[in-house]
């Protein structure tokens, strides 16, 4: 064998070896992948809490209005809103803290478990396109809203962006599932196939060589071994989808603004009620992070 023969078989042992080097790393990198995204990529159980959580919320302000209805022969009007039930009609105070219940009251009416209010609709005699593109109107609106008489609807502004959040989940979830396994089926097949082709030969080997060839394969087992421990750990500390209150506020609020003002537009509630409604929510969010600030202190 000559010298350039002996170069480009070094050449292509090297290639080899980096291949095989890089299909492990790949390996290595996808075993927590798919195996989380396997046990965990399927959050359909942790919306449906989310969903129940809100229903109870309704169903609480569903007694509160009938409760009303008793008293005053009627329900509240559009620009009265819920904030006319006295049981959550308090401006936030440390109870909001202290209470993980909702609805929890406020100046603005009830608030749900993300700090926003809920939204309500009192469609007697008034002209139904106005509430043509209503979230109720929507598909799945069971998940987030409630009739609780002919007219008269109550909803969260947050569960309809969380039913959207999870008809995109639905959709991809068994992608999400099955995609990362597949990948990992994939390249381990490869790094078989290739291993068993291109193993190198043994013969003329000498015993310094061998071990640590022995010892290339023992550090291969670890790092799988590593990289098992490493899944373990993030199946144990995988606890869903972070959705905290103070998290999604931003986004809620910004959603349930454009439903006030949608109602404004079309003549449901009247601007002075819309301006009120807002500036009335910024001051009940801004004692909020006032009481958040001042727990955290006095932990």
């Amino acid at each position: 064998m000559t010298d350039a023969d002996k170069k480009l078989k070094e050449r292509e042992g090297k290639k080899r070896r980096n291949i095989k080097r890089l299909l492990f790393l790949l390996i290595l990198a996808l075993i927590p992948v798919s195996t989380l995204f396997f046990f965990g990529g399927d959050r359909s159980r942790w919306y449906e809490y989310q969903f129940d959580y809100i229903k109870d919320d309704l169903e609480a302000l569903m007694l509160a209005l009938k409760s009303y209805y008793r008293k005053e022969n009627r329900y509240p009007t559009n620009d009265e809103g819920m904030a006319v039930l006295p049981q959550y009609s308090k401006p936030v105070d440390s109870s909001c803290l202290s209470d993980n219940r909702t609805p929890k009251s406020s100046a603005v009416g009830p608030l749900s478990r993300w700090e926003v209010p809920y939204v309500y609709e009192n469609r007697r005699g008034i002209d139904p396109e106005k509430f043509a593109d209503s979230p109720v109107e929507k598909e799945h609106a069971e998940r987030y809203s409630l009739k609780v008489d002919n007219g008269i609807y109550v909803y969260s502004s947050g569960g309809y962006e969380l039913s959207k959040d999870y008809d995109l989940h639905a959709k991809y979830r068994y992608f999400l599932k099955w995609g990362p396994l597949a990948l990992l089926a994939y390249f381990l097949t490869i790094y078989i196939v290739v291993s068993k082709r291109w193993k190198p030969s043994t013969e003329g080997m000498t015993a310094l060589e061998m071990r640590k060839r022995s010892a290339k394969i023992a550090g291969k087992c670890i790092l799988v071994f590593l990289s098992l421990i490493f899944t373990f750990f993030l199946l144990v500390v995988d606890c869903g989808p972070i959705s905290l209150p103070r998290e999604k506020r931003p986004q809620y609020t910004k959603t349930y603004r454009a439903l006030l003002g949608k109602y404004k537009d079309r003549g449901v509630i009247k601007e002075e009620t819309y301006k009120t409604l807002l500036e009335t929510l910024k001051k009940e969010h801004i004692a909020l992070d006032v009481l958040y600030e001042w727990d955290a202190t006095n932990d």
